[in-house]
Formats: C-alpha cells, structure tokens, sequence
C-alpha cells in the first residue's frame, strides 16, 4: 500500500470533515472522542451518515 493511501484510511480527522451536519465545535469534539474511546478503525469504517449520527448521539 503507498504512503498517501495509507495516511487517507488513517485520517480520522479528514473523515470528520467529510462527515455531513457537524459545525467546527463538533468536529474537534468528535476527533477527541475518537481518539479517547480508541474507536479509529470502527470510526473510520462507518459511512458519513453513520459518522454523523453516532457523533450527535454521543454528544447527547
């Protein structure tokens, strides 16, 4: 795998961005979350609508 494919499947925070409904606050709130509940790989395998919901469901 090259360096550039692996750094886009290892990017949460260019998932974050990508991911529909989230304001900045949000998105900084979802990437720590991530990194605290040490969820990248499941995070990272969700689609962008699955991002978006399990985020506001989390910041509930």
């Amino acid at each position: 795998m090259e360096k550039k494919e692996e750094e886009k499947i290892n990017n949460v925070w260019d998932d974050i961005k990508e991911t529909p409904n989230l304001d900045a606050p949000s998105r900084y709130k979802a990437v720590a979350l991530v990194q605290k509940l040490g969820m990248k790989k499941e995070f990272l395998k969700m689609t962008p609508e699955e991002r978006s919901e399990w985020i506001k469901y989390n910041m509930e």
